[in-house]
């Protein structure tokens, strides 16, 4: 339990709360080169007229640490992010999934689900948000993107996209979405024999035992071998990458080492990434890679070797915290850095 001096007005509180959360599990203890002592007396002791300056300090705060994924949620949008991976319920969205381009610093999207308001209006992959959307400009993320784009089912949202060099305005009706982040289907190989491609689309929590039953559903429909399409998979939930690890081989992943056999060790696999495969999806790629599971082919992926947790704070709002740094099983650092891959033409 973070305790607090209770002798500090309410937002100041909020400040102190963030800190003292950042201070117990941020990654580098160094905290970028800054005296996080006199960082707390800088923005503890401020007095805020509103809970939107103190939100404000908080940022700073975060941008001190010069890590960008470590940021500072307000109580809409850590509603949003927990909901996208914890919810068992129906969310009314547009169908997208959305990652920030690091070219062009604009909110870009990375995949669009079938028959979703996103696809029917023609929204594509590589879209990007228009600059003149004021809200979402100036160091804007997919999370604030998400929150703007969920909402009432029924209800509608207009957005602005650009796409070679043109832009384009669409108003999109918000719809319950059926939340399926595993699809696969049967596709016959060179030989002739039945294969199997699973596709991921993101890695929530229920993520491994959706593959599994895919899996083994189509193992019996004949499928000789699996094809992981991990492209454009941001990753999400870190545990859930480890988990589909262990349900294909049984040996270590990462630090972590699974104590049953692999469900579908005996199985042929192969992995696809492209430059969106990130994260949790990275995990899962580099055990397979690294434990000679499977062939990895495609793109360079993202390169990112953190992992985050998410702290909520007392008045609602939450802190996306780095809180470790992975190696692959061979003790390679992919942040920044990548995976190893064959390329498709190969």
């Amino acid at each position: 339990l973070l305790k607090v001096d209770a002798t500090l007005q309410e937002e100041s509180r909020i400040v102190a709360e963030a800190w003292k959360i950042l201070d117990k599990a941020f990654v580098d203890k160094t905290f970028n080169g800054n005296d996080w002592t006199e960082v707390r007396k800088k923005y503890v002791r401020t007095n805020y007229k509103n809970t939107a300056e103190a939100y404000a300090a908080i940022r700073e705060m975060t941008g001190l640490l010069g890590d960008r994924f470590t940021r500072f949620l307000t109580p809409a949008q850590y509603e949003t992010l927990s909901n996208m991976y914890t919810s068992e319920t129906p969310q009314a969205g547009v169908g997208v999934e959305m990652a920030l381009d690091p070219e062009s610093n604009q909110i870009k999207i990375v995949s669009v689900v079938p028959s979703s308001p996103a696809e029917k209006v023609g929204v594509k992959k590589g879209d990007l948000s228009s600059r003149s959307m004021t809200c979402l400009s100036g160091g804007s993320t997919p999370d604030d993107a998400a929150s703007l784009l969920r909402g009432e089912d029924g209800s509608t949202v207009n957005i602005k996209l650009e796409s070679k060099g043109k832009t384009r305005e669409l108003v999109l009706t918000r719809e319950i979405l059926k939340a399926t982040s595993v699809s696969s289907k049967l596709v016959p190989s060179p030989e002739s024999n039945r294969s199997r491609r699973a596709e991921s689309l993101s890695c929530p929590s229920r993520a491994s035992s959706q593959v599994l039953s895919e899996a083994k559903a189509l193992r019996t429909q004949g499928a000789k071998a699996l094809l992981l399409d991990l492209r454009g998979n941001l990753g999400g939930y870190f545990p859930a990458g480890v988990d589909l690890a262990k349900v294909k081989i049984d040996v270590p992943v990462l630090a972590l080492t699974s104590t049953q056999n692999g469900a579908l060790a005996e199985v042929s696999l192969a992995v696809l990434v492209d430059h969106n495969t990130a994260s949790a999806a990275e995990v899962l790629t580099a055990a397979l890679q690294d434990n000679k599971r499977a062939g990895v082919i495609g793109e360079q992926t993202y390169g990112k070797g953190l992992v985050q947790t998410i702290a909520r704070l007392q008045d609602g709002s939450a802190l996306v915290i780095t809180v470790a740094k992975y190696r692959t099983p061979l003790g390679q650092d992919i942040n920044k850095v990548s995976l190893l891959w064959f390329p498709l033409d190969r």
